[in-house]
């Protein structure tokens, strides 16, 4: 962020010691499937990224989750299963994660993978625009995921907000630092990425101004920076 802009001061920038948890729920198919995403040039959350989501899910044991990203669904099957596995003890427990995706080709593949691994009951993908969605879903996430169009944070934090169970909910949002670029001064920025960097930085002030108010917001220093706000 810019020397002259207002910055994340007012928030907690820290790295989080983390265990490492995917030899318990990980296998090569998984493997596989983030090696075909990134070689066809698919979003897909990083390692470390993973490595935190993972550990905030064993951590908060959520039982319904909201994801706003699926892509091809690496992200949301990894969820999944370090949510059954946060619940391995626990009998009778219902977990579920609806995931929105807009592209329909990524939707018809993300569908065909969570079926194959026979989480068709535990996943369902919604294919459409996140801000016609959102509205009609129904209240009680107890965890929401956020990894989309990095231009819109701000709208999807505040339709997901409606949406969450209650206090100690969790809105985790994906690649806040846009690679980097959140840390320049703004006459630094290129010129196509500028309404991108304007946008970003508007959610970043918006986070910083309701943070204990309605949440308690920390930013992680991994992946590409991830915001952690946990409802009040």
């Amino acid at each position: 962020m810019g020397t002259g802009d207002k910055q994340t001061k007012d928030l907690l920038v820290a790295k989080k010691e983390l265990v490492d948890v995917s030899s318990e729920y990980q296998d090569e198919y998984q493997k596989l499937l983030r090696e075909r995403a990134v070689e066809a040039r698919i979003p897909v959350i990083k390692e470390d990224t993973e490595m935190l989501l993972s550990n905030l899910v064993i951590e908060k044991r959520p039982q319904r989750l909201l994801e706003i990203g699926t892509a091809v669904g690496y992200s949301a099957i990894a969820l999944y299963r370090v949510m059954k596995l946060a619940y391995k003890d626990a009998e009778d427990v219902q977990l579920h994660i609806d995931t929105i995706e807009r592209d329909e080709l990524l939707v018809k593949e993300a569908k065909e993978i969570i079926n194959d691994l026979g989480y068709k009951d535990g996943i369902t993908v919604v294919q459409g625009e996140a801000r016609d969605v959102i509205p009609r879903l129904s209240k009680g996430y107890d965890f929401i995921f956020i990894d989309a169009a990095k231009g819109h944070y701000k709208e999807f934090f505040e339709l997901a907000f409606e949406k969450v169970k209650g206090s100690k909910t969790l809105i985790v949002c994906d690649n806040v630092f846009l690679s980097g670029l959140m840390h320049r001064d703004i006459d630094d920025v290129p010129k196509n990425k500028l309404t991108m960097y304007k946008r970003m930085k508007e959610f970043i002030d918006y986070i910083i101004d309701i943070d204990g108010k309605l949440v308690r917001t920390t930013i992680f220093d991994h992946g590409d920076g991830i915001s952690v706000s946990e409802v009040l």
